[in-house]
């Protein structure tokens, strides 16, 4: 299997890491935020990870806080964030080092419709100003409309729909 010009298959573990941790982003369904970081750490951390650019960390992380409606919430531990407010993190945290793959598990679940749609069209940008490939689980037909192609899971396997 190829994944950014890669044959995954023959990576070692070590080098099957770096690919994870650089070429894609992660939208877990219940957060997995680190609980003694801000959420503007939380949000940096692949970034950092990545050894990316100082400079340009501040203003990326403020354009998507900006974007998500959380700009006023960056230095609040995730405690003290309420459900949708730590999903917007998550979704800036998979977002923040412009991953080629983005994996999405209901990114939307825990949303009002109005920031909903503000995730929606983030990723719908990562897939077509980026480049990005977005894949994405959910049972929200609203979320699934933005997709190229549609998969249905069913007893007897996939469906395209």
């Amino acid at each position: 299997m190829q994944l950014c010009g890669q044959d995954v298959d023959s990576l070692n573990d070590d080098a099957r890491t770096l690919l994870r941790r650089r070429q894609i982003g992660f939208v877990f369904q219940s957060f997995h935020l680190l609980p003694q970081l801000s959420a503007r750490d939380n949000i940096a951390l692949p970034w950092r990870l990545n050894a990316l650019p100082r400079q340009e960390l501040g203003g990326r992380i403020h354009a998507l806080a900006e974007c998500l409606g959380i700009a006023s919430r960056l230095d609040a531990l995730p405690r003290e964030l309420s459900g949708g407010e730590q999903q917007r993190v998550a979704v800036a945290r998979a977002l923040i080092h412009r991953p080629a793959l983005v994996l999405a598990d209901e990114p939307t679940g825990s949303l009002d419709p109005d920031r909903a749609g503000e995730v929606l069209r983030l990723l719908g940008e990562m897939g077509t100003e980026a480049g990005a490939a977005v894949l994405m689980v959910t049972h929200s037909s609203k979320a699934a409309a933005i997709a190229q192609r549609q998969l249905e899971m069913r007893r007897d396997g996939l469906h395209s729909l």
